[in-house]
């Protein structure tokens, strides 16, 4: 259990949304022309994430290398920590642990977005607010209003240029700011070399002390599944996660825009709950079972919470 609070801690401070889709309401060609170039596009520079009053600041390289996208980012304020991504594959490095995730990557806030254009139109409500400039560069702003009280919605700036996420704010029921991401200075097409996505020589030697810890497990079907999400989320897929040993196991779902991970690990029962929110990511635990799930992703608590209780053990075919 303490394994898995130590991992939920930095998710919640690296927690981003999944990839942007598209519904109804502007010039969809001219879009997906912009959006489509942010996937072709290598880039670097410095964020700042303002989450509950507390501001971080990291700094981001992605680019692309044999037709995916690889990102590392680099935590430059308060504890030490970085997230590299190499296509499928996300390593989560601090000086107290490390993690590989082999899952579909949801960095996309601290990328590209690139998912394509999904309507989801019957989820969120899309319009164009204004042009502004974010980065010393040109921005199209939009903003994705929610059509339920299961997600959050979000104002979206986009490079006109380029395509690229330059700024995003999370807001709840009240149209306040719960969390907003901000690139300060952002370098377009600037050579990239593989070596700019390892890890810094602290982090190398603290993975290379826990080879077993950090191995990626099994990618078959985990014997739980979620009985209800809210409408529109739809699973990216089963990951391998921490080690056997641990038994630890999580599956990744989204609507096309907002992200939620389900952990489950096998444990006694006990009578536990406990919630953990920073900006606009909860993370909610709760024994079910004979299991700790823990459900991390930018919904609202009280989304996270019906999500967990409705975890169930499934039949696992041979």
């Amino acid at each position: 259990m303490a394994q898995l609070r130590k991992l939920v801690t930095v998710m919640l401070l690296f927690w981003v949304p999944a990839s942007f889709s598209w519904s109804q309401g502007l010039d969809e060609a001219w879009l997906k022309k912009l959006l489509e170039a942010s996937r072709h596009t290598n880039y670097s520079g410095h964020t700042v994430v303002l989450k509950d009053g507390r501001l971080s600041s990291f700094s981001v390289v992605h680019g692309i290398f044999d037709g995916e996208v690889w990102e590392r980012v680099v935590s430059l304020s308060g504890g030490r920590g970085e997230v590299i991504r190499k296509g499928d594959e996300v390593i989560c490095l601090s000086p107290s642990q490390t993690t590989r995730i082999a899952s579909r990557a949801q960095l996309s806030k601290l990328g590209t977005l690139e998912q394509g254009l999904d309507n989801i139109a019957q989820f969120y409500e899309f319009n164009e607010v204004s042009h502004e400039r974010v980065a010393n560069r040109d921005a199209l702003v939009l903003e994705a209003k929610p059509l339920d009280t299961y997600r959050f919605g979000y104002r979206l700036w986009l490079d006109k240029a380029k395509g690229v996420l330059l700024k995003m704010e999370t807001y709840g029921a009240d149209n306040s700011a719960l969390e907003t991401f901000e690139y300060v200075s952002i370098e377009f097409d600037k050579p990239l070399q593989k070596s700019d996505f390892e890890p810094s020589s602290t982090s190398r030697r603290k993975a290379g002390a826990m080879p077993e810890q950090a191995q990626v497990g099994s990618l078959s079907p985990p014997g739980w599944a979620p009985s209800w999400l809210p409408p529109g989320f739809y699973k990216v897929r089963e990951a391998g996660f921490i080690s056997a040993k641990s038994g630890v196991s999580s599956q990744l779902f989204t609507d096309g825009l907002a992200a939620i991970t389900i952990f489950h690990q096998p444990q006694q029962d006990q009578q536990f709950e406990h919630v953990q929110t920073l900006g606009a990511t909860v993370a909610y635990d709760k024994f079910m079972g004979n299991a700790l799930v823990t459900v991390v992703g930018e919904v609202p608590q009280s989304t996270a919470e019906r999500i967990a209780v409705n975890v169930k053990a499934v039949a696992v075919g041979p």
